[in-house]
């Protein structure tokens, strides 16, 4: 069956109701689940008059020709490639949505290059659920008109060479576009495995809450090591345990923050952004109106503001994954310190000692630096 356009123009609507607030990635999202929602009821429907004629059909040929030639297959097994070849429609609509669906948001160019290999993948299964229904439809009639000659042979081997041939090219394409989707930052084996990952800007929110659990649970196994070390404790006192509480606050502060960014960018599309600005420079280049010229301008550097907004806002989810992973790896190496002091026997200052108040000195340097981004952000905002 052939699919309707994914990027096609929405219409612009009078009221600005829940459907024009959606994103353009959240609007094709609802578009895929109707989609694989309306297949599985046309199936449904599809298998039950199926079912219901071919079951007249062989009462009727068990009345009138019992055991003579067995012409009911023709409409059973005809029919029957049709609806395999639905079945197969309505699993492809239904992985496409599984995989479309844990994911948060998308940009364009993520879209695209998902898109396509959804399609290419949708593309060589029905290529290759046709060929064996077909195929084994034939046999049925060889095996029915004359099965001493096996001709089924040659449409089949025909037509295996076209469909080897597909395999090669799609096996090609799809490596293509893997390739293509890691460069963006989207992981198709993990889309596939439906973990749920927001995979746009390297910011999982379930990975978010692993790394902020694993602060906290490195903390603990610090201030645990704290206690049990008096020598630990001799230097350090509170130190350690309110330079690492506040250290893991900053952590979740910047989770939080990458949510809130989240909120925010879900609610734009800077595609339509870009469309806009292409539309507004191509009535501003057409126009010999001053005063519309004048207007257009004001227009286009509203859109160029809010896109140039949309951009800063991007980056600094990038810098919010970088400080909590080197956030997460200077609390491992902090571990690291306190298990080298634990386990080698030292008479007077032991080095490890001086490398842990040199890591204690730079986290709190660190700490500075986060504020600083943090306060940072808010700004943006």
């Amino acid at each position: 069956m052939k699919e309707e356009n994914d990027f096609k123009e929405y219409p612009e609507k009078k009221t600005m109701n829940d459907e024009t607030r959606l994103s353009f990635f959240e609007r094709l999202k609802k578009k895929i689940i109707k989609k694989a929602n309306k297949a599985m009821i046309g199936f449904s429907a599809h298998s039950i008059v199926y079912g219901a004629v071919n079951a007249l059909v062989f009462v009727i040929y068990l009345l009138l020709t019992p055991f003579v030639h067995p012409w009911f297959y023709y409409l059973l097994g005809g029919w029957g490639i049709g609806l395999l070849c639905h079945f197969q429609y309505i699993r492809n609509t239904k992985k496409d949505k599984e995989q479309i669906l844990p994911i948060k948001s998308l940009n364009p160019e993520q879209i695209a290059a998902l898109r396509k290999l959804q399609k290419s993948e949708s593309a060589f299964r029905q290529h290759r659920t046709a060929f064996a229904s077909v195929i084994g439809y034939l046999f049925g009639i060889n095996m029915i008109t004359y099965s001493k000659f096996l001709w089924f042979l040659f449409p089949a081997l025909g037509w295996g060479v076209g469909l080897a041939a597909h395999w090669a090219v799609y096996r090609a394409r799809k490596k293509y576009l893997t390739d293509e989707l890691t460069e963006i930052g989207l992981s198709w084996s993990d889309i596939k495995k439906h973990k749920g990952t927001q995979y746009t800007g390297h910011t999982a929110a379930s990975n978010y809450r692993e790394k902020h659990i694993e602060a906290l649970q490195i903390r603990k196994e610090l201030l645990e090591q704290l206690q049990n070390d008096r020598e630990l404790t001799l230097h350090f006192g509170g130190e350690m345990e309110t330079l690492l509480n506040t250290f893991t606050k900053q952590i979740d502060e910047l989770i939080q923050q990458d949510n809130s960014l989240n909120d925010v960018l879900s609610k734009v599309s800077e595609e339509e952004v870009d469309k806009t600005l292409v539309s507004l420079k191509a009535k501003l280049n057409q126009t010999d109106d001053g005063y519309l010229k004048a207007e257009y301008g004001k227009a286009i550097k509203q859109y160029e503001g809010q896109k140039k907004s949309i951009t800063e806002l991007k980056n600094s989810k990038e810098v919010i994954y970088l400080r909590v992973n080197s956030a997460i790896t200077l609390l491992k190496q902090m571990q690291i310190d306190m298990a080298r002091m634990k386990n080698i026997a030292i008479v007077g200052e032991p080095p490890s000692l001086i490398q842990l108040r040199e890591k204690s000195s730079e986290m709190s340097t660190y700490l500075d630096d986060l504020k600083q981004s943090y306060l940072e952000l808010d700004m943006k905002e």
